[in-house]
C-alpha cells in the first residue's frame, strides 16, 4: 500500500513539472554509436600501368634434366642466375643437388621450394573517403515551454568511439612504414550541472569524430623455383594485398537547439535528428 502510494505520488509530481514547462532531457546515457561513410570517394592511379594489373599465372619447366646433363656445373650456374631470381648460395644448392649420389638415387633435394616475392604493383593509395562516428542520441535541457528557463541541475556525459590507425597487410605496413597503430579513441560530451537553458527553448548536445578512411592496395608477384626428379620448376602466382588507415580530422561536440517562438504551453518539445552531423 505505501509502494503503490509514492508511486503515485511521483507521478502527480512529473505531471505537475511538466504542466509548467520544466524538465530536463536526459536522452539514452548511452551513446548509440554509428559509423557512416560521407561525401565523395577519391580515386587514385596506380603507379604502374593499368595493363600490368592482369597477372599471368604460369607453371612450367625451365631445365628438364636432359637440359642439365649438357651443361657444365658452371654453365648451369650461369643459366640459373639468368633466368631466375636466386641468389649465389640458392644456386649453388640446386647445381649441387643435380650433381649429387642424392639426384641419381632418386632422392628429392633437401631444399624443397624457393620462393620470391616482389611487388608487381607497389602499394599505393587507392581511395579516400570521410567517415564519421556520432551519437544518435542526445544530452540536453528542455526549457521549450518554460517562461522562466531552466537548469540542468545535474552532470552528464555521453561517449563516442572509433578506430583509428592502419589494419591491414602486414606487407603494405612494412614498405609504406609510416603508418600508426591501430586504437580505438574515444571523445567525451560533458554537459554541467550548472549549464542553462534559456525560455521557451531546448538544447541539446552530442559527441562525434570525423576521419578520413585511406584504403590502400598492392599486388605481390611471387615466383617459385622448385627442384625435381625431372628439373628445375618455375611456378608465378600473385598475392592481392590491401589495407587502410583511419586519420582523425577533428572531434567535437554538436550543438541543437529550437526556439518556441509562439509560446506555446502546449506545444510538444521537437526532437534532435539522429542523421549524421554536417562537417
Amino acid at each position: 500500500m505505501r509502494n503503490k502510494h509514492f508511486k503515485n505520488l511521483l507521478c502527480l509530481t512529473v505531471s505537475a513539472i511538466m504542466a509548467m514547462g520544466l524538465s530536463a532531457t536526459a536522452f539514452a546515457k548511452e551513446a548509440d554509436v554509428v559509423t557512416v561513410p560521407m561525401g565523395e570517394v577519391y580515386y587514385y592511379d596506380s603507379p604502374q600501368p593499368f595493363s600490368m594489373e592482369e597477372p599471368e599465372i604460369n607453371d612450367h619447366l625451365l631445365f628438364s634434366v636432359e637440359d642439365i646433363a649438357e651443361m657444365t656445373e658452371v654453365e648451369f650456374a650461369k643459366a640459373l642466375e639468368e633466368n631466375t631470381p636466386l641468389d649465389s648460395k640458392e644456386i649453388e644448392q640446386i647445381v649441387s643437388y643435380y650433381n649429387s649420389d642424392d639426384f641419381k638415387q632418386g632422392i628429392a633435394p633437401m631444399y624443397g621450394i624457393y620462393d620470391h616475392p616482389e611487388w608487381q604493383i607497389t602499394p599505393y593509395k587507392k581511395e579516400r573517403q570521410k567517415w564519421c562516428a556520432y551519437a544518435t542520441s542526445w544530452i540536453g535541457i528542455d526549457a521549450y515551454r518554460s517562461g522562466v528557463g531552466i537548469t540542468k541541475g545535474y552532470t552528464e556525459t555521453k561517449d563516442v568511439s572509433t578506430t583509428l590507425g592502419y589494419k591491414g597487410s602486414k606487407e603494405i605496413e612494412k614498405y609504406i612504414g609510416s603508418f600508426s597503430a591501430e586504437t580505438t579513441t574515444t571523445y567525451t560530451t560533458t554537459v554541467n550541472e550548472s549549464a542553462f537553458c534559456e525560455p521557451w527553448n531546448t538544447i541539446n548536445w552530442r559527441p562525434y569524430i570525423a576521419f578520413w578512411k585511406d584504403i590502400y592496395y598492392g599486388r605481390i608477384k611471387i615466383t617459385t623455383i622448385i627442384p625435381t626428379g625431372s628439373g628445375v620448376y618455375e611456378n608465378v602466382w600473385y598475392e592481392d594485398q590491401e589495407g587502410e588507415e583511419n586519420i582523425k580530422i577533428l572531434e567535437t561536440t554538436e550543438a541543437w537547439s529550437r526556439e518556441n517562438t509562439a509560446r506555446d504551453l502546449y506545444a510538444p518539445t521537437p526532437l534532435p535528428p539522429t542523421t549524421a552531423p554536417i562537417i
